[in-house]
C-alpha cells in the first residue's frame, strides 16, 4: 500500500488557532488543521507534545474528520523510502517545532532546522523524494489547508469519529 496524505478537521483549541491563523493571513475559511502521511490504518505526524510519532489513524484529540488522500506521482518505491525516513525521523524524536509555528505570525522566530510541525514534516518529506504538492511554498511555510487546496491530491476515503 502506497504512502498517502492524511488531512484532520479537528476540534481542539490548537485546531482552532490554526483555522483562525489560516482565515486572518492565508487561506479563506481553512477546514483542514492537522496532516500526517498515512500507511493502510497507520499515520506518521508531528504532534505538539509528542513531537515525530507513529500511530493509529484513529488516535487524535477531540471530535474530528480525516480525509485519506491519494498523492500523484507516488509509486511504491519512493512510498517506502518516505514512510522509512519518516520512521527515522520518529526514532530520532527531537520534538515539534514550536519556532517554526511561530515564524508564520513573527518572522523573527525561524524554524528549528532538526525539528517539524506536521504540514512542515509531510511537505519536507514528499518534496524530498521528488512530489511536490505545495510548489508555491517551502515546507516551514506550508499549512494543513494549502497541502488540502493542492492539486496533486485526490481523495481516498473520509474516516469520522
Amino acid at each position: 500500500m502506497k504512502v498517502q496524505v492524511g488531512l484532520y478537521e479537528g476540534s481542539t483549541f490548537f485546531d482552532s488557532v490554526i483555522k483562525v491563523y489560516c482565515m486572518i493571513f492565508r487561506i479563506g475559511n481553512p477546514k483542514d488543521t492537522h496532516s500526517c502521511l498515512v500507511k493502510v490504518e497507520r499515520k506518521i505526524e508531528s504532534l505538539p507534545g509528542y513531537g515525530p510519532r507513529e500511530a493509529s489513524i484513529m488516535s487524535y484529540p477531540g471530535k474530528w474528520t480525516l480525509h485519506i488522500y491519494n498523492i500523484k506521482g507516488m509509486t511504491e518505491t519512493k512510498s517506502e523510502a518516505i514512510w522509512n525516513e519518516a520512521l527515522e525521523l520518529v526514532k530520532a524524536n527531537k520534538g515539534y517545532d514550536f519556532m517554526g509555528i511561530l515564524a508564520y505570525v513573527c518572522p523573527a522566530f525561524k524554524h528549528a532546522i532538526d525539528k517539524y510541525f506536521c504540514s512542515e514534516m509531510v511537505d519536507f518529506l514528499l518534496e524530498k523524494y521528488g512530489i511536490d504538492i505545495c510548489p508555491a511554498l517551502k515546507p516551514d511555510k506550508t499549512a494543513p489547508a494549502d497541502q488540502g487546496a493542492s492539486n496533486l491530491i485526490v481523495l481516498d476515503r473520509t474516516i469520522t469519529n
